[in-house]
């Protein structure tokens, strides 16, 4: 039985993260190997403060600056998507999700991971840190129900973008099909461009950065192999592009074209 069978587990995992849903690396790491994934989230989520959800914020606004700078979508997400006003709060409200919620798996993974391959990873004056649990989000309760058929889209529009493992954070969006193959379609152009591939590099550069000074030292992780760790690794490498992607999103939607807040 898969760990994320156990609600209060679930339970614990978006009120320490303030997601309304488990990202999606985490229900793979615990499928990939169920003791790596408990180690990791009892040992490894201590520090997710205050601080550390200052700095997701931090690293939301600098995807979005990049996104803005140079990687700006088409403006036509909106009426290409067949989005009517009725359509925007909803859209709105599941955009500033993915903008809040991406960046904390981010940090998340990026520390694990590097937990796991450098000895003697962490700041070890962080190891007094405890979380701050804000709970899932309010304004997240009411979205649209993803179609049946939600999970599949989602995958098929993921994996034309290069974010394929990604695929379970663009679900809240399938709702919404025409705008998210428009959206997707107009992302797909950017992939691969020197722009994309330096927007992602520094996302990920800025992480490391952060992580470095924020997450203590987790010697439970240290050292780990196999499935599981191989996993955290493809997770870590992934998500400074969905984080780009997400930014992108939001970004292509005139109304919520703005640097999100704290949450």
């Amino acid at each position: 039985m898969s760990a994320m069978a156990n609600d209060e587990l679930v339970d614990d995992i978006q009120c320490t993260l303030g997601t309304y849903t488990v990202p999606p690396f985490l229900e793979v790491l615990a499928e990939k190997d169920s003791d790596l994934f408990t180690n990791a989230w009892r040992y490894g989520k201590n520090w997710l403060d205050s601080d550390f959800f200052e700095e997701a914020a931090v690293v939301a606004g600098a995807a979005v600056e990049e996104v803005a700078d140079n990687l700006p979508p088409d403006d036509d997400h909106v009426l290409r998507g067949a989005l009517g006003g009725s359509d925007l709060p909803a859209l709105d409200a599941a955009l500033e999700g993915l903008v809040q919620s991406t960046p904390r798996a981010l940090l998340l993974v990026r520390a694990w991971r590097r937990a796991v391959t450098e000895e003697g990873f962490g700041e070890k004056s962080r190891i007094r840190a405890r979380p701050l649990c804000p709970g899932p989000p309010a304004f997240l309760r009411d979205l649209p129900r993803p179609p049946a058929d939600g999970p599949e889209l989602a995958a098929e529009l993921a994996a034309g973008a290069g974010i394929e493992a990604g695929a379970g954070h663009l679900v809240p969006l399938t709702p919404w099909p025409d705008y998210l193959r428009v959206a997707i379609a107009d992302l797909t152009t950017k992939v691969a461009t020197p722009e994309h591939a330096d927007a992602i590099e520094r996302i990920a550069r800025q992480t490391d950065e952060i992580v470095a000074g924020l997450c203590p030292p987790i010697a439970e992780l240290e050292g780990a192999d196999g499935p599981g760790a191989e996993a955290m690794a493809a997770a870590a490498d992934l998500y400074p592009a969905l984080v780009v992607a997400t930014a992108f999103l939001r970004l292509g939607v005139p109304a919520v074209a703005r640097i999100p807040r704290v949450a």
